[in-house]
């Protein structure tokens, strides 16, 4: 687990509610330094191979962060995920146009994965 200190979560249209400063963050099963390219090999007929190189896309990459929350950042994540669809996340590495894809809460414990989408 990385340790990633703060992150920042933002609605993309004006909500007074729309945000959450987090500190504290850490990284599960994230590594938010790992690429992989959209890299597709087929076989060809006369025994070879074509590689079908598309790039990279920051779309690929999925962000699991776990902190822990006070009683009134969990009700703006709430709001969040029930009512913007995307939202901008900011991390070390960077600003991120992305989803909540799910959230949970235990004993004020937090986890949330978040689909990345492109960078912002």
């Amino acid at each position: 687990m990385t340790t990633l200190n703060k992150a920042c979560i933002s609605t993309q249209i004006y909500d007074l509610n729309g945000w959450v400063y987090l500190t504290g963050v850490k990284l599960n099963n994230s590594n938010t330094r790992s690429r992989q390219r959209r890299v597709n090999r087929n076989k060809t007929l006369d025994g070879g191979v074509y590689l079908d190189d598309l790039g990279y896309a920051h779309g690929d990459r999925t962000v699991t962060l776990a902190v822990d929350v006070d009683e009134t950042t969990e009700n703006k994540l709430t709001n969040i995920i029930e009512n913007h669809a995307l939202v901008w996340l900011s991390l070390t590495e960077g600003a991120f146009t992305a989803a909540i894809q799910s959230m949970s809460i235990r004993a004020n414990s937090l986890s949330m994965s978040i689909l990345l989408k492109a960078s912002a």
